[in-house]
């Protein structure tokens, strides 16, 4: 009987939990963090052992400026799930901004571990072994994973990075220059194109580029309109 009561009792709090959850998700993806917290708080005060919740929470203290409490509440995210590998992630973000290279690099890492098929884990693993210059360990990465995302421009972005650190100018206006006819209507893209050209001297190519209506709305600002 004290078992059914029990059961029935967390059946009612999940349920309540769910509901408040839901409800910080919305406010959180509308931009209302303070709300978002409020909800986030009472469903992890009503079901406080689901990692999404505490995960849900590191995300909306980040965007409050709360970094210290937002790494806080990933590192519990990881502890209650294991095999989840958002809050790794999120903490790499959180050490990277902190400048721990290398701890910011286990993160990233262990997410891209934890699920190979997506490729921002994997990016933020290469993106930081090549900040800090371990260039053939970000190319040997690079090559670990090209066939599984074969069709993605993310790859030869990646490499095209790889190459600027190394100061080759030329392979890396090339790797963009492909990676822009599978990602066409991408403006960061076009911007990392146009410097790129530039630095190996083409500058033609550079204006071509800002002059692509993609960019348009971005022309006044000041190093786009230096270039």
């Amino acid at each position: 009987s004290q078992q059914v009561r029990k059961d029935a009792r967390n059946r009612y709090d999940r349920a309540g939990a769910q509901i408040a959850y839901d409800q910080a998700r919305q406010a959180f993806q509308s931009g209302q963090f303070e709300p978002a917290l409020g909800h986030v708080n009472r469903a992890i005060e009503r079901f406080p052992k689901d990692a999404s919740y505490h995960l849900l929470r590191g995300r909306i203290l980040h965007e409050m400026m709360r970094v210290d409490e937002a790494r806080e509440a990933f590192a519990t995210a990881a502890e209650l799930d294991p095999k989840k590998p958002e809050p790794h992630y999120f903490m790499g973000i959180i050490h990277q901004r902190w400048h721990e290279d290398q701890k910011a690099l286990d993160c990233y890492a262990k997410a891209a571990e934890l699920e190979p098929s997506k490729i921002h884990f994997v990016a933020a693993q290469i993106e930081m072994l090549t900040i800090m210059g371990r260039h053939e360990e970000a190319e040997a990465r690079i090559k670990s994973v090209e066939r599984k995302f074969e069709f993605s421009p993310v790859i030869d972005r990646l490499r095209a990075d790889v190459a600027k650190v190394k100061g080759d100018d030329a392979s890396c206006a090339a790797l963009l220059e492909r990676a822009s006819v599978r990602e066409t209507k991408s403006p960061e893209l076009l911007e990392e194109l146009a410097f790129a050209r530039y630095s190996k001297g083409d500058w033609n190519g550079c204006l071509n580029v800002l002059e692509d209506p993609s960019l348009k709305s971005r022309l006044g600002r000041p190093d786009l309109a230096r270039l």
